[in-house]
């Protein structure tokens, strides 16, 4: 035995001696066990069932050998990634007759892995050979017709391998048989880089992909919650794409659930004639998924929604590293909320640990701990709150559960047009008592398809315009997406209403305007229109400014709203209640926002709102003059008034004398 591995043996005999002592076994919650058949240092795999049951960060996890003894250990992630030295060097290039020639001469030899291009151009696609020449000016031909390329979306491939040999000088021959040669300047030389071992592909269940407003959402099964997932595979069947992918993560603002976005980089793929080809469908993740769920979001801008066939994710086995002083049977314990993470003598050797070779051992399924008895109160999600009272909400409409447990219900635009601005009049009710649920304001909207038609100003007759309807007054939508069929143009639009201020006079209420440009028909066809401020009614009007030039109707309106959701949990299936519309309602407190992470992270039931009926979907909002009926009111309480008040002053007015009397 080396003396490095003296050392660590006796480390950790000493640590386990200081460790033994009798162990609670109360507070964890979960237990899993393995045999070990022979004594010695050991480092085995986590199972996912295993990390599944832990808390993300491992911290509630302890092990115990066959006596019931704690026994240190240590956590052993994979060998990571040694960055490489880079350096920068001018290029020269030579343009010959189809061909740009860059070439690279280095002061002294390096072994190098990678070269990285360094171009201004912004959107090209060009196929380069690369040669190295080594330190005896002897060339070879490192890789033929390898695709290089920068896309408008911000996708890009620039780096060549060169195959960590010593080397002395560069060559790269680039194709501009096709296209304009494109001016390259500089390159980035990537020196002693050392790759982390490959990680493992696991197949991921996608769960759903919906697309709306130019994106598209996939939500993918990983199978279990904090795998060691370090990246994640996306295969389209399309040829030729490049999209931007995020990561969709929520977290609890205040009382409210709210989704971030965090960018993941570009999937992208180019397959071209002669069998030449490149992809890159890998996307790295900067941090563990704690969820056993991942929702990605792909923008698809313009272009037509990727058919995902299939996806995976890469994981890094993660390892318990221990020295077993007995064989038999040894316990795995987990899921302790509150115990702060081991401090092991161990854990400072991991690079000794790393070193073994890992053991596979044969792991019993996960079973909750017989001894088990909490040592903080029961953090079940609840299904119950205070009782509800009916009377001040205007619209109450059915809520079908199919299946109990976490539920996930959005609201349609009728229910968004109809309640509060900041949806504190939102109430979920079954037999008299509410129901608590935890608000989510999402990043994402969803498009509503409206109907138009032409409303000519006799105003303004040069102008162009249209009446669009919404589905109820109100709709908090935040743009406008117009077809337009017309190749070329360029125009001026404007969005407006026709509202009534308190005095019941109408005006117009600008809402939107913008500049439209296309130069062919290759362009995309949607046009947009931002809205700077909601919708008050369900009438909106669209004027173009044709000036001197053709006029053109839209083919197609949508207008897109935001997707707000409700997170609760039901105990049966059936009917609840969904009520909204009360200017007097004050904003709910629930519990359930004591756990809400558990919330969001539960795998939900898809609860489906009931259409509204014809009177649900008028909203009654509190009296005002505006309008016309307010102002028929107004001038008719105000001629009431003034022939009351003239009829009064006639009375006390004295009336004519007779000219008999005296």
């Amino acid at each position: 035995m080396t003396l490095r591995k003296i050392g660590l043996a006796s480390c950790a005999i000493a640590s386990f001696g200081a460790a033994a002592a009798p162990f609670d076994l109360a507070p964890w919650e979960t237990r899993q066990t393995f045999r070990v058949a022979a004594p010695g240092a050991m480092r085995i795999t986590l199972p996912a069932s295993a990390l599944n049951a832990a808390r993300p960060d491992l911290g509630d996890v302890r092990l115990l050998d066959p006596d019931g003894m704690e026994v240190p250990f240590a956590i052993v992630g994979p060998a990571p990634t040694v960055p490489g030295r880079e350096t920068r060097h001018p290029l020269t290039a030579r343009l010959l007759e189809s061909t740009t020639v860059l070439e690279l001469t280095l002061g002294q030899p390096e072994a190098a892995s990678r070269v990285v291009l360094e171009t201004p151009h912004d959107d090209f696609v060009k196929a380069a050979t690369v040669e190295t020449a080594d330190p005896a000016r002897n060339w070879r031909t490192i890789t033929a017709g390898a695709l290089i390329f920068r896309h408008a979306s911000g996708a890009a491939q620039l780096s060549l391998d060169l195959g960590n040999a010593p080397i002395s000088a560069i060559r790269i021959t680039i194709d501009d048989a096709k296209s304009a040669p494109v001016p390259f300047s500089h390159a980035r030389l990537i020196v002693g880089e050392i790759a982390a071992p490959p990680p493992e592909s696991v197949p991921a269940h996608i769960v759903s992909a919906e697309s709306s407003g130019g994106e598209t959402r996939i939500i993918l099964d990983l199978g279990a919650r904090n795998l060691p997932v370090t990246g994640i595979v996306l295969n389209p069947s399309d040829d030729i794409f490049s999209r931007r992918v995020r990561l969709v993560t929520r977290f609890l603002s205040d009382t409210e659930a709210r989704e971030s976005l965090r960018d993941l980089g570009s999937i992208s793929r180019l397959r071209l004639e002669g069998g030449r080809s490149f992809e890159k469908l890998d996307l790295a993740l900067p941090a563990p998924i704690a969820d056993s769920r991942a929702e990605l979001s792909i923008d698809n801008g313009d272009s037509p929604p990727l058919s995902i066939k299939d996806a995976s994710v890469l994981l890094r086995p993660v390892h318990l590293a221990f020295q077993a002083k007995a064989t038999g049977q040894y316990t795995l314990l987990s899921g302790h909320p509150a115990v702060p993470g081991p401090r092991y003598d161990v854990a400072a050797f991991v690079d000794e640990w790393r070193r073994l070779p890992a053991t596979s051992l044969q792991w019993s399924d996960p079973e909750r701990n017989p001894a088990y008895r909490p040592s903080q109160p029961s953090n079940e999600i609840p299904d119950m709150a205070g009782p509800f009272h009916p009377e001040g909400w205007r619209h109450r409409r059915a809520v079908t559960i199919h299946r109990p447990g976490a539920q996930i219900l959005e609201l349609d635009p009728v229910a968004l047009a109809a309640s509060r601005h900041d949806y504190s009049d939102i109430r979920i009710a079954r037999a008299g008592r509410q129901i608590p649920y935890l608000l989510e304001r999402t990043c994402r909207s969803r498009l509503l398809q409206l109907s138009f038609a032409s409303a000519p100003d006799p105003e303004h007759p040069e102008i162009h315009r249209w009446r669009l309807e919404l589905p109820a007054e109100g709709v908090p939508i935040s743009r406008l997406n117009l077809t337009i069929g017309e190749p070329v143009f360029e125009r001026n639009v404007r969005v407006y209403e026709i509202a009534s201020n308190d005095r019941g006079d109408a005006r117009r209420r600008t809402l939107g305007s913008a500049h439209w440009i296309r130069h062919s028909g290759t362009e995309s066809p949607r046009q947009v229109i931002p809205l700077q401020a909601p919708p008050t009614s369900a009438q909106l009007y669209l004027e173009i400014d044709h000036g001197d030039n053709s006029a053109f109707a839209p083919v197609a309106v949508e207008a897109a709203y935001p997707v707000i959701r409700l997170h609760f949990r039901a105990a049966e299936p059936g009917e609840v209640e969904l009520a909204y519309g009360n200017d007097r309602a004050a904003a709910p407190h629930y519990d359930i926002q004591l756990v809400a992470q558990r919330l969001l992270t539960a795998h939900e039931n898809i609860a489906t709102l009931a259409a509204p009926d014809a009177k649900a979907s008028s909203i009654r909002k509190p009296f005002t003059l505006a309008g016309r009926s307010g102002r028929i009111l107004f001038w008719g309480s105000l001629g009431l008034a003034v022939a009351i008040l003239l009829w009064a002053v006639a009375k006390l007015l004295p009336g004519p004398q007779d000219p008999k009397k005296p």
